[in-house]
């Protein structure tokens, strides 16, 4: 017995209108029964089409009449690898250039695969929900934090959920927490969740809640937060920039000025398990109990590696409450010339290439303590003297001192060189 198979499949393309039929894609199923009797037997089906969303519908045809459904409904996973969002997209499938662009960051992440990435261009875009990623992609802006925002007044902004999610180059503005289901409200601008997640440059500014994590909250040992700014962030909680919970995570090369909470101004480090590691970070200039960065138990748990704060119940290596910097009254947390915090740090396993600044982490003898690397720098200067205001008759020794003003612990090497 010979039965004909057909593979019915309508692709609905997101945010269109109608449907696209895809066209009948047909196979062959054998019986395993030469008399009419009934047999097992398996099909293959082999169907290119572009990328979308598409439902299949498979029907057996006996030639005679007599048609039924095989799968009346079986959703086929599909997605794109590559989609871009901006502010004045067309929506046009597949939404891999600005012009064609999504106009919603949810609905470009829904439609991106695992292992994908979000291609969010230039604007401020002002959310009314949380915007979720608990599948691994990465949601990036094209020209970073100073170009790209995230804004609410109302609602937690980014909730990452998933061990290779990630986010990058926003400016997160204006978060309250809030927004999920049985949510805690913890963490007004971000949350990464207990699968865990990555936030890399960006800047998280006037967020604000009423529990824990003005900024910020983390919830699994593989939450990350790197090379992010957070100031002007604040709870009545505790940690007003970071919340972190007995799930642990890692804050590395991240500065943090001007945040407030009622306890740990600028970190918080929550309850008895795995705790926290700062890394190369800068943390002054913000108001709570306990200092800076403060952990919940005095067993120290919670870990700070080069870092710049003041500590309370907090494991330390080679950290400094403070140092020379370039203009810490204009909240410029770059080191100075001379700065005690040059050179004194130390490497470690998994220590970041790149500064906050995006510089390289490792230049001159050491690693720098705190969330910049100063560079090396070597300056020659050639000053000419005017003979012909100088009297040189004579028999005497004349003494020349060379001195900069202006630095602070320059080093200065000098040399004479005759002239005709």
């Amino acid at each position: 017995a010979e039965l004909a198979v057909c593979l019915d499949v309508l692709a609905v393309a997101q945010n269109q209108r109608g449907v696209r039929h895809g066209g009948g894609k047909h196979g062959v199923f054998r019986g395993s029964g030469g008399d009419g009797g009934g047999g097992d037997g398996e099909f293959d089906f082999t169907a290119t089409m572009e990328l979308g969303d598409y439902t299949l519908i498979v029907t057996l045809d006996d030639g005679q009449g007599g048609v039924r459904d095989i799968v009346k409904s079986a959703v086929a996973p599909a997605g794109l690898l590559e989609v871009h969002v901006s502010p004045s997209g067309s929506s046009t499938f597949p939404y891999d250039t600005p012009a064609t662009a999504l106009a919603d960051i949810q609905t470009a992440v829904d439609s991106c695969l695992s292992g994908g990435k979000v291609i969010v261009h230039d604007g401020t875009y002002a959310l009314k929900e949380t915007v979720r990623i608990e599948k691994g992609l990465t949601l990036m802006s094209e020209h970073g934090r100073d170009a790209t925002a995230l804004a609410s007044s109302s609602v937690r902004l980014l909730y990452l959920n998933h061990a290779d999610a990630r986010a990058e180059g926003f400016a997160i503005r204006g978060g309250k927490g809030g927004g999920l289901a049985g949510d805690t409200a913890i963490g007004g601008g971000v949350l990464i969740g207990k699968a865990g997640g990555t936030l890399d440059k960006c800047i998280l500014e006037s967020c604000a809640n009423s529990t824990s994590g003005g900024a910020m909250a983390l919830l699994a040992t593989n939450a990350v937060v790197r090379r992010t700014i957070f100031r002007s962030n604040s709870s009545s909680g505790y940690g007003g920039g970071v919340y972190v919970t007995s799930g642990g995570g890692v804050i590395d090369n991240c500065l943090f000025y001007g945040n407030s909470a009622n306890w740990g101004g600028a970190v918080y480090s929550d309850g008895t398990g795995p705790k926290v590691r700062i890394l190369n970070t800068t943390a002054l200039d913000n108001k709570g109990q306990g200092g800076n960065i403060t952990d919940y138990a005095s067993a120290h748990n919670a870990t700070a590696i080069n870092t710049i704060s003041t500590f309370a119940n907090v494991s330390q290596s080679h950290c400094l409450g403070s140092t020379a910097f370039t203009d810490q009254p204009n909240s410029d947390y770059s080191l100075a010339i001379g700065a005690t915090a040059i050179d004194a740090g130390v490497a470690y396993e998994g220590m970041c290439e790149t500064d906050l600044a995006g510089n390289p982490r490792l230049s001159g003898e050491g690693v720098d303590i705190g969330a910049y690397e100063r560079s090396a720098e070597e300056l020659t200067v050639d000053v000419a003297v005017d003979v012909a205001k100088a009297d040189f008759t004579g028999d005497v020794v004349y003494t020349l001192t060379p001195s900069v003003t202006g630095a602070q612990a320059a080093t200065l090497d000098w040399s004479i060189r005759r002239g005709d």
